[in-house]
């Protein structure tokens, strides 16, 4: 029996209801009568749980299959859209609107590659743990199945990048051996001769700020943090010690190595964190409180594990800690002060470029964070430039530091500024970027201007991928390739989109080109054609240790260590990727 044309089965159920979505994709049968009443869809309903959830900004990009929602968007006023230029950049939008802000950010696209354009901002959600709740367009479901205009499996792509934790509430919950972990902790922390707290992000999702600090007043231990642990303490506080690891600080990572307690809250112990496990803290035990157990033992082995939520641990741990004399701490103290002036006073420290006349990166981060009063929200991207905003940001509050930690996502600078600008309106967002990173989601200067959202755009313009120059520099003996970027004229850039702009390449200009930034009325950028060869020291090499650190990179091609006879890097060694 010959079927009707060539539709598979043809007259049967399936075969009508694949025709309907097929026809129904190219020409929406439902026309809306405005003024009129119409019937109430799934649209309607999840514009109102967004609602209803807090959030109030929708950070998207149209198309053909989620044209029914967008249709319902009038409707719900109340509901912010904000028209992206890619769809990467609504996610890291939403994560920055997040980050900022501590409400759920959202972001939409369309099916195929509108909903593959989101996944990379989908992994720096997930690997930061920031709440976004990301929305797709699918085709019918009639068609699904049947490689159908702009079909992808998004959910079969997504699913390694969703993870669910769950929120311990009360001590009730709290197994006994979580309780007997508490009792180890007391005992740990009153025994501690040389404690460490190290902090990440997990007390800033907890909103533990506070209880952090009470505890290392109560037992006199000074705080240390991870990149995304910054802002967990004001950095004037006298137990605000610093930022650690890869490219932290020195003293810091000196302490961390010298300590026999490390506390770490809310943090994964990362690589970037750790270097090289097996040399980590020899002296310490170590105590971990992560509310994902999975974290716990999974890149260190805790002697004292507590698996919870920071601000609920903290709370029901202050309780148990006796309160420790800071007489009794007091040569503690001074050993970590001295080792602290040794080095900020290191060459390294704020390069001294700016003295010379060289426009040094380190130098225009301080200026931007001095000339913000230190209250702005500073989103870094990813490379070189995150690591100076990290070190040099002096930041002051919570959640005003933001950054792609986990998945290290270059461009996330812009659209992660234009999501804390919205997310939070009362205080200045600054971008700060370097032109490799800035060149991947410039696009977004259409966006900020037509939607008046007032970011403020730090490019620091090495006319480098930097960090790559840094890492052949150093562990590949100069050999460099594909290091060198070519940029455009960004003046004319900012002029094609109506942007106020100004460009620096001295010291003395750095202040006044500021301040006209924070003066202009809504987004502007500031163009710093920074030292092309500058680095970022220390640095922990890969497959090495925090005791490794190189303090920076003589002219006779060795480098100097923490250690007086440490392991030196030897880009000739084929063991290691160079590093012996």
């Amino acid at each position: 029996m010959t079927q009707a044309g060539h539709v598979p089965g043809a007259g049967s159920a399936a075969a009508s209801a694949s025709e309907r979505a097929r026809r129904d994709m190219l020409r929406d049968a439902r026309v809306t009568a405005r003024g009129g009443t119409r019937p109430r869809i799934g649209a309607d309903a999840l514009c109102e749980a967004i609602l209803r959830q807090g959030s109030d900004t929708i950070w998207g990009y149209p198309g053909g299959v989620i044209l029914p929602l967008y249709d319902v968007l009038v409707d719900h006023p109340e509901l912010r859209h904000i028209l992206v230029r890619h769809e990467q950049a609504a996610s890291h939008a939403a994560d920055g609107y997040a980050r900022a802000s501590g409400k759920v950010g959202v972001c939409l696209g369309t099916s195929g590659p509108g909903a593959t354009n989101l996944v990379t901002g989908i992994g720096t959600a997930m690997l930061d743990s920031v709440p976004v709740v990301v929305i797709t367009g699918n085709v019918p479901n009639a068609l699904i199945g049947k490689d159908a205009f702009q079909e992808i499996d998004i959910t079969g792509i997504t699913l390694p990048m969703t993870k669910h934790n769950y929120l311990v509430r009360t001590a009730d919950e709290i197994p006994y051996v979580i309780a007997e972990a508490f009792h180890l902790a007391r005992e740990a922390i009153a025994g501690a001769k040389r404690p460490v707290i190290l902090a990440g992000h997990g007390v800033l999702i907890a909103g533990a700020e506070r209880e952090l600090l009470e505890l290392a007043r109560a037992a006199q231990i000074p705080i240390t943090w991870t990149l995304l642990g910054i802002g967990v303490v004001d950095e004037t506080d006298p137990l605000a010690y610093g930022y650690m690891g890869m490219h932290g600080w020195k003293h810091v990572n000196r302490a961390i190595q010298s300590a026999d307690l490390l506390i770490g809250i809310g943090m994964r112990f990362d690589d970037r964190v750790t270097g090289n496990v097996r040399t980590y803290a020899p002296k310490a035990k170590i105590a971990h409180i992560d509310i994902d157990p999975a974290e716990i033992g999974k890149n260190v082995v805790a002697d004292l594990p507590i698996v919870g939520d920071a601000k609920h641990v903290l709370d029901a741990l202050l309780p148990l800690v006796t309160k420790v004399d800071p007489a009794t701490r007091a040569d503690y103290f001074a050993e970590l002060a001295t080792w602290r002036t040794e080095s900020e006073g290191s060459s390294w420290h704020g390069s001294g470029g700016f003295r010379d006349g060289v426009l040094s990166a380190d130098f225009v981060v301080e200026r931007i964070a001095a000339g913000s009063d230190f209250d702005a929200n500073l989103t870094a991207d990813v490379g070189q430039n995150q690591m100076w905003v990290a070190r040099y940001g002096g930041f002051r509050r919570a959640n005003s530091h933001l950054s792609s930690g986990g998945l290290g996502t270059m461009g996330f600078a812009l659209p992660g500024a234009m999501g804390a600008a919205v997310a939070v309106p009362n205080k200045v967002s600054w971008a700060i970027a370097g032109d490799g990173g800035f060149q991947m989601t410039l696009q977004e200067l259409a966006t900020i201007v037509q939607e008046r959202i007032p970011v403020k755009i730090a490019l620091m313009d090495n006319k480098k991928l930097g960090m790559i120059r840094q890492w052949q520099e150093i562990v590949y003996a100069g050999n460099y390739h594909s290091e060198q970027l070519a940029g455009p004229d960004y003046l004319k850039l900012c002029d094609a989109y109506g942007l106020p702009s100004w460009k620096v390449s001295k010291p003395e200009e750095v202040d006044a080109a500021v301040a006209a930034a924070l003066a202009a009325d809504g987004p502007a950028l500031i163009w710093f054609e920074i030292a092309e060869r500058q680095n970022v020291y220390p640095m922990m090499p890969a497959g090495k240790g925090l005791s490794d650190l190189i303090d920076k990179w003589g002219d006779d091609g060795e480098d100097v260590t923490e250690g007086a006879s440490g392991p030196r890097v030897d880009p000739t060694d084929p063991q290691s990727g160079g590093v012996k």
